[in-house]
């Protein structure tokens, strides 16, 4: 789906019915996005100080509401999100698992018939040692011999650790070195088990400064 000014990257290895969508700050179009907010997301957005954390809460349920509106054929406004008890944005009345993600003032949205998690982070420089906090031992060597500087290595690893956690629904209440990166190929793709066994193939691209990650999960044992 075309969101913006630029042509939106594709993730050729996902599922036909998985659908992803990006938003970026367009003033024309802000009252627009601003309209579909319910009054309980009008009271989050209230909540943040922080102009920019704002707009991308507005551009996040945006994109999300513009993808399940296609999907189920009714207007963007139309679409009702509540936020579970476990923190997660779900769709009302329809089965449909949906995640969100933002940073460097967009936002990004996927969405599927089955757990689905999506997560972008900027590039940036970490610390050397950030990435003991993530990953397990037997991890590390995933910082050794791959085509990446450290601090690439250590943004993809944790957007593609993150992306499962909020695939589950778990987020950090879990600790992300239970969660194991099993393959990381420098094409795009990865896998994932999550502390249930349960397999999780992943694509992943480097788009407008940020490395982004889409969590499928295959129900393997």
């Amino acid at each position: 789906m075309m969101t913006g000014s630029e042509t939106t990257p594709s993730f050729p290895g996902l599922a036909p019915d998985i659908a992803w969508a990006w938003q970026e700050y367009d003033a024309v179009r802000w009252p627009e996005l601003t309209s579909w907010l319910s009054d309980s997301e009008r009271l989050s957005l209230d909540a943040y100080r922080s102009e920019k954390r704002k707009m991308e809460f507005v551009l996040g349920r945006a994109a999300a509401r513009l993808l399940i509106g296609g999907r189920l054929g009714v207007s963007p406004a139309a679409v009702r999100l509540n936020v579970a008890d476990d923190g997660a944005v779900e769709v009302a009345g329809a089965e449909i698992q949906l995640s969100i993600s933002h940073a460097n003032g967009w936002a990004t949205a996927v969405i599927s018939p089955r757990p689905v998690g999506i997560d972008m982070e900027r590039l940036a420089p970490r610390s050397p040692r950030v990435y003991r906090y993530y990953l397990s031992k037997d991890e590390y060597v995933l910082l050794e011999g791959a085509d990446l500087d450290h601090d690439r290595l250590q943004v993809l690893l944790w957007a593609l650790k993150e992306s499962v956690l909020k695939g589950t629904r778990t987020g950090l209440r879990v600790s992300p070195r239970d969660i194991r990166i099993t393959s990381l190929n420098l094409d795009g793709t990865a896998r994932i088990r999550d502390r249930d066994g349960a397999s999780w193939r992943l694509e992943w691209i480097f788009w407008r400064g940020c490395y982004l990650a889409i969590a499928d999960k295959e129900n393997l044992p």
